[in-house]
């Protein structure tokens, strides 16, 4: 709050809503990059955590659009400044997974961040506190990005002046996709193998494992890490295809790029929790099996209505094994109760999963239509 007697410098609707304009832009460039290199990323740290990264910059951008609808309609009647184009222009001319984090985590998002600082300083809450909101969430998040995962190499200075916008009467500053990747990235131990043998895949993985869950072992070692090994490398996999799948299709409006942010994002929390719980219970690591990339195959390779038609398929399916997590639940050990209630809570995400991947199938009018309604859907 600006000291009594002191007006903050914020200027009007105008003013504030170029800055805005410079934050939604380097927002939408960071969801589209961001989402173009976590497939070709190989550490899979860092796949977490640009899984997470894009899921609050896609919420972030979504929050300043919304302001900036409200300031000055309409959103595209403005174009990066040109410090913030030629920024932009490094951002999506990034050769590598490694150049583009040197220039988002190095360069855009500590700039991003200074700006942020300097609109929340200048900005007086009883004027605006609408737009010092967006600025306060979207400040908290870009100085965790930029702890949790910091650029390598030196990093640009983040001070100097904020980044503007500048209307235009032609078109928004337009998004290029790059094209469909062959196969994505794996650590350089990870042995990546045409077919994993005897590893069951997608519902039937589940449903394996909750049979493994229910024995009266307790279900460390064999079967049990094998099969938690399966169904992370699954997840795994879901994260790639949601974010190449927003990236592919810049076209597409905004709520497609959050919602494929989301299912990412999930996916990527999904993978996590079944590693510590191949660690604790499995007795195993990130690593200790060949992987097979056929089901990222499977759906990445379908052209876009088809690609939705089968991750819904996929999450309907999940949806329909989830009772089998809890069968004989009263013959299984704690150990086995404890790994049936985790997988079981990831399982209810595929629940806005399905829904949100028939509501797309069926907006865009393609083979991702509604299809038969999921197993446990409220009525």
């Amino acid at each position: 709050m600006a000291a009594e007697g002191v007006t903050p410098p914020g200027g009007g609707a105008g003013e504030t809503a170029r800055h805005l304009s410079a934050c939604f832009h380097a927002l939408r460039e960071l969801v589209h990059g961001s989402c173009r290199w976590l497939a070709l990323e190989p550490r899979l740290d860092v796949k977490y955590a640009l899984a997470d990264q894009i899921h609050d910059d896609a919420r972030s951008a979504r929050a300043v659009s919304r302001r900036l609808h409200e300031l000055r309609p309409p959103l595209d009647a403005s174009r990066p400044g040109p410090a913030l184009a030629a920024l932009l222009d490094s951002l999506s001319s990034a050769g590598s997974a490694d150049a583009y984090l040197r220039i988002a985590y190095g360069e855009l998002k500590p700039r991003l961040a200074a700006t942020v600082e300097q609109r929340v300083a200048a900005t007086d809450p009883w004027r605006d506190e609408p737009s010092l909101r967006a600025l306060l969430e979207l400040r908290h998040r870009q100085r965790y990005h930029l702890a949790d995962l910091p650029a390598t190499g030196a990093r640009a200075a983040a001070a100097g002046a904020p980044l503007e916008a500048e209307p235009t009467g032609g078109r928004a500053r337009r998004l290029r996709p790059q094209p469909p990747i062959e196969a994505p990235a794996r650590d350089g131990y990870v042995a990546v193998v045409s077919a994993a043998a005897s590893i069951p895949s997608g519902a039937r993985l589940i449903q394996a494992l909750g049979r493994t869950a229910a024995s009266a072992a307790a279900p460390t070692g064999g079967p049990a890490s094998s099969l938690l090994h399966a169904l992370m490398h699954e997840r795994v996999c879901w994260a790639e295809v949601a974010t190449r799948t927003s990236h592919e299709h810049p076209e597409l409006p905004g709520a497609f790029h959050l919602d494929m942010a989301k299912l990412a994002w999930d996916a990527s929390r999904h993978a996590q929790a079944l590693e510590r719980l191949l660690g604790r219970f499995g007795a195993g690591h990130w690593g200790q099996d060949p992987v097979s990339l056929a089901e990222f195959r499977s759906l990445y390779r379908p052209q876009l209505d088809e690609r939705l038609a089968r991750m819904r398929d996929a999450a309907r399916e999940r949806l329909e094994r989830r009772p089998g997590i809890w069968s004989a639940a009263g013959a299984a050990p704690a150990a086995g109760d404890e790994l049936r209630e985790t997988v079981d809570l990831l399982l209810a995400d595929d629940q806005d999963h399905f829904e949100c991947l028939a509501d797309w199938g069926k907006r865009l009018g393609g083979a991702g239509a509604p299809g038969p309604e999921a197993p446990h859907s409220s009525s």
